[in-house]
């Protein structure tokens, strides 16, 4: 039979029944049998048939699949042989459940309840096989999605049902508890199926929805009046039923802040057993409204019938333990504690103390604030220490923050003792290191409560254990640098004998605290810190910018008291900032702070021979300290040598050369020409300029031909054009002769166009031809340079060859070697003026021949 069949008759046979009032579940009778597996089980009470029952479900309602290595892939797993069941029946949840054995009953709750840790089912029963969550398995409520392996639909809502009722009359309290809280929580389903009439209807509408849930209520409503006991057993096994995850998060802003809290508006059953009096939360015809409650829960009593629930305080503490939601456990926690104290004082103190490691917070909390209300201060007046104790530093935070907030507000009146106890104990938490978490809180505790007693173990001795236990890196470290910020402020400096020496390592501490607490006990106590040369020098060179401007400070403020290190102090300054193996950051804070500001007014005196060491340093930094003690100073010019001032004159900054120049200008009187040369060819414009102004307006008989002639051989162009416009004012007082072999010497191309130049006024004799061939060898035979220099030098030849025997004599020699090497252009031009010089002398040789 197709199963779109098997549901219309199972469908046609529910409306008989509902036509003709039949109540079949009444009479208790099985349905479809038990696979034979399990019936067998059940027989032999086999505890192991409730996970049997569980992986049937799984595979009969769920979808796990194995590898089929003959098809090559995944196959649905089918129920074994002996567990075979028609899957559109699900009359065998029925049968199991109407049995009467125990073990079928629990397995019944099991199959019906949310399955939390359906994955673990998963991996426990299907270990190597590929499974998923079927979509006939995950059901549906307002605030997301549960599990659960009987869906409600066509198969099984029928049986379901029937189920719940039966559980009602026979007083089941722990099934109906279980189906009540899925019909509060689960939204109606969407499947439908077809009349044989041909009409679609739901299997689950939204009018059985909505009964089933008024119907719970109902039930437990007429019990209540009735003051019925099982409205409290029937009421508690409901509210064990729900969970945080049943709520939803909300946040709302409300009287200028925000609240946190769960929200309940979806549940009805809930809503009706613990706000059913609220003046605040209301229920409407299909749900409440306003139902918000803060993380903290509500310190009031809303709940139906609380005159009942006073008389099971049994029932109220297991609902307090038990309770899987926050929301439960605090309104059992405050019923208790309004309506039945005197059952919470009998409860052993063990009980509260395991209650202190529970999984949920809310009933920890709770634990915590009872025992530290009724057994840390008993009504004598006496505090039990040792619980004290174990609470603080307890392995749960919440636990220890209660216990510190509690011992805060008493910490007057427990005994001294006992509180050196509790701080001794935190710093030795703290100093090992080994619990990360305990010692978190802690810190916290040793600020606050236990602060008036850390200045009993503030020693140097401890200190330095702190300091040196553990990496910077460790996960510890924030901690233990915390501690000793506390140490170091609680340390009686006088009465330990401590020194600046012991002190210096925490200035340059990564934590602030440290570095503050540390500056604090310098400034307080410098006097009795033993503060000598050796301190000042360590604290001067430790790298630290931090540990330098507190320095700085420190030295600022005291400068009467350091006057007396300053003729040991300054010298080993001085060598330190030119020790290049030294730290940069320490050199250079001794130049610019130390040496360049605070005890700057002291090196009046320093030598000229230091200072042009600073000069000549590679440095510019160091230059530019030279040059501000050279200003300091205000040598005499006799102070230097002429070079040293011209080695100044040439220095990079500015402001010495100005220096060395002004004191130049006052030795005016022993200047040379090579000392003037020297000065002006620099690569600083300043320099080079003031020393052309020099030159320039010197008095005639000064501008020497020793001069003109250094200037001509200069590197610089603008020295050089600036000796040849003194040579063209000096001309008739220069021997030409010698200026132009010694623009014959020069290597500039101009040069040698000027000297060619002069060649016109000179008296050429065959003795100045010989002595200037090279000059004239320089410009021909220059490659691809100086056009414009041999066709001056050529010109000048051609004349002189032509006017002067002598001189075409001289010249042959100088054209026969440049008739064997120049081009075209030179070559025609050569042999033209060979061939003129033969013609005009013709007993002097040349190489060639006339026809």
């Amino acid at each position: 039979m197709a199963d779109q069949e098997k549901k219309s008759l199972m469908l046609a046979q529910a409306e008989r029944e509902f036509a003709t009032h039949d109540t079949w579940w009444e009479k208790e009778e099985p349905k479809a049998p038990l696979p034979a597996r399990i019936q067998a089980m059940l027989n032999r009470n086999d505890p192991a048939v409730i996970d049997e029952l569980l992986k049937f479900a799984f595979l009969l309602n769920g979808e796990v699949q194995v590898w089929d290595y003959n098809k090559g892939s995944w196959q649905k797993l089918s129920l074994p042989e002996d567990a075979q069941l028609d899957p559109q029946d699900g009359s065998w949840l029925w049968t199991l459940y109407v049995s009467g054995h125990p073990l079928a009953r629990k397995a019944v709750r099991k199959l019906l309840s949310y399955q939390s840790d359906i994955y673990d089912l998963q991996r426990r029963f299907f270990e190597f096989q590929r499974h998923m969550i079927s979509s006939k398995l995950q059901v549906k409520w307002r605030g997301g999605r549960r599990n659960a392996l009987i869906p409600f639909d066509a198969v099984y809502f029928r049986y379901v049902k029937a189920i719940f009722k039966l559980a009602e009359k026979k007083g089941d309290a722990e099934t109906w508890a279980i189906l009540a809280h899925r019909f509060d929580l689960e939204r109606k389903g969407n499947k439908r199926l077809r009349t044989a009439a041909g009409q679609e209807v739901e299997v689950y509408s939204d009018k059985t929805h909505y009964y089933l849930r008024r119907r719970c209520w109902r039930y437990l409503r007429e019990l209540g009046k009735a003051g019925n006991p099982a409205y409290i057993r029937f009421a508690v096994e409901a509210l064990l039923q729900y969970e945080d995850q049943d709520a939803r998060y909300v946040s709302k802003y409300e009287n200028g802040k925000w609240l946190y809290g769960r929200r309940y508006n979806h549940l009805w059953l809930f809503n009706h057993l613990l706000f059913h009096r609220s003046q605040t939360f209301k229920p409407k015809r299909l749900q409440w409204e306003g139902v918000f409650v803060p993380i903290d829960g509500l310190d009031r009593r809303e709940e139906a019938f609380p005159d009942l629930w006073d008389q099971h305080a049994d029932e109220l503490w297991r609902l307090f333990t038990k309770a899987s939601s926050g929301t439960v456990i605090s309104f059992a926690w405050t019923a208790l504690r309004h309506g039945n104290r005197d059952y919470l004082n009998r409860v052993p103190r063990e009980k509260w103390m395991n209650l202190l490691d529970d999984e949920h917070d809310k009933r920890s909390k709770a634990a915590l604030a009872w025992i530290l209300e009724n057994y840390i201060l008993a009504g004598n007046g006496k505090a039990d220490l040792t619980l004290l104790e174990e609470l603080l530093f307890h392995i749960d935070q919440t636990v220890r923050d209660k216990a510190a907030e509690w011992f805060g507000k008493n910490a007057q009146k427990l005994p001294r003792e006992f509180n050196l106890k509790i701080t001794r104990r935190i710093i030795d938490i703290i100093k090992d290191g080994s619990d990360y978490w305990r010692a978190t809180g802690c810190i916290d505790l040793l600020r606050s409560h236990c602060r008036p007693y850390v200045s009993e173990f503030a020693n140097m001795a401890l200190i330095k254990q702190l300091q040196d236990s553990g990496s910077r890196w460790s996960y510890m470290y924030r901690m233990k640098e915390d501690l000793l910020a506390l140490l170091l402020e609680e340390l009686d400096v006088e009465q330990q004998g401590v020194t600046g020496v012991e002190l210096l390592p925490f200035l340059s501490s990564a934590n602030n605290e440290v570095q503050q607490q540390t500056e604090a006990l310098f400034e307080k106590y410098f006097e009795k810190l033993k503060l000598d040369l050796d301190f000042l020098l360590a604290l001067i060179k430790t790298p630290n910018s931090r540990v330098q401007a507190f320095t700085t400070r420190f030295m600022s403020d005291r400068l009467l008291w350091v006057v007396p290190f300053y003729p040991a102090l300054l010298p080993r300054l001085w060598e330190v900032m030119l020790d290049e193996n030294e730290s940069a950051l320490v050199r250079n804070y001794i130049r610019d702070v130390l040496l360049g500001k605070l005890f700057f007014e002291e090196l009046r005196e320093t030598p000229i021979s230091q200072v042009l060491a600073l000069l000549q340093h590679q440095e510019h930094a160091m230059q530019a300290f030279g040059a501000q003690l050279l200003a300091l100073i205000e040598p005499k010019p006799h102070d230097f040598t002429l070079q040293q001032l011209v080695d100044l004159a040439h220095r990079p900054l500015a402001e010495v050369r100005a220096a060395a120049r002004q004191m130049l200008e006052k030795l005016r009187m022993i200047w040379s020409p090579d000392l003037l040369v020297n000065v002006m060819e620099t690569e600083w414009d300043d320099t080079r300029e003031w020393a052309m102004r020099i030159v320039t307006a010197l008095p005639t008989d000064e501008q020497t031909p020793e001069l003109i002639y250094g200037l001509l051989d200069t590197a610089r162009r603008d020295i050089r054009a600036l000796a040849m416009e003194l040579i063209d004012r000096h001309l008739t007082r220069l021997d030409l002769t010698e200026l132009m072999m010694r623009a014959s010497e020069s290597p500039y191309l101009e040069v040698q166009e000027f000297a060619l130049a002069l060649g016109d006024r000179l008296s050429w004799t065959a003795q100045r031809m010989t002595e200037l061939e090279l000059f004239f060898r320089t410009v021909f035979f220059r490659v691809h340079q100086g056009r414009r220099a041999k066709n001056m030098a050529f010109a000048l030849l051609e004349r002189l060859a032509l006017e002067k025997q002598e001189c075409a004599e001289a010249i042959v020699p100088l054209l026969n070697d440049m008739v064997r090497n120049f081009g075209r252009q030179d070559f025609e031009r050569i042999v033209h003026l060979l061939t003129q010089i033969q013609m005009r002398y013709p007993h002097i040789q040349t190489p060639l021949t006339l026809e």
